[in-house]
């Protein structure tokens, strides 16, 4: 049994095919992203308005870019709002990585004291070791997200794997090396 097409599917495929009155259509149907990402951003407690005009780009530009992948099974609108929660929950876990990456740089500080910039130091001693422990493709893809500051996109580039492969490796690694410095603090306090 075949399920029949949503009326967007139709109007879809000719905004694809950049039919004046389709791409209008398409558009005004694009306008609701923003009010969708603030709704469902406020339920996870993120008010700011860059933050959320920044999540309502990406959630647009993922949309048109990702418009072949729309089946007609339902109304755009629908799909619309899984690439808005899907936004949102990305967003959300970026943020929950930055918050728990030992790696992250510190601000640019010209009041830091002499023991501060000695245990920060330390500390990047620490990390580049236990990134030498771990070896291998996970160590690789560690030193140049976080010593090159290269993006996952260039470094799968550069290593001549898929980006899905290079972010897999990238969070294997990074599980690694946490649970080798939480191993290194636990065994600080012995």
């Amino acid at each position: 049994m075949t399920v029949p097409l949503h009326a967007d599917h139709a109007l879809v495929r000719a905004a694809r095919r950049k039919e004046p009155d389709a791409v209008d259509w398409l558009s005004e149907k694009l306008e609701i992203v923003p009010r969708i990402i603030a709704v469902l951003a406020r339920r996870k407690g993120v008010r700011a308005p860059e933050v959320l005009a920044d999540l309502s780009q990406e959630a647009v530009l993922t949309a048109l870019r990702r418009l072949d992948t729309y089946h007609g099974l339902a109304p755009l609108d629908a799909w619309l709002q899984r690439i808005c929660e899907n936004t949102v929950r990305g967003y959300q876990r970026r943020e929950r990585l930055r918050a728990a990456n030992p790696l992250e740089h510190e601000p640019a500080s010209h009041e830091r004291t002499p023991d501060e910039i000695a245990e920060a130091e330390e500390q990047r001693r620490r990390v580049s070791a236990a990134i030498d422990a771990i070896g291998g493709s996970e160590a690789e893809i560690l030193r140049l997200r976080y010593q090159e500051g290269m993006d996952y996109r260039d470094i799968a580039a550069r290593a001549g794997i898929p980006f899905a492969t290079c972010r897999t490796r990238y969070y294997r690694g990074f599980q690694k090396l946490r649970d080798r410095l939480d191993g290194d603090n636990q065994e600080d306090l012995r």
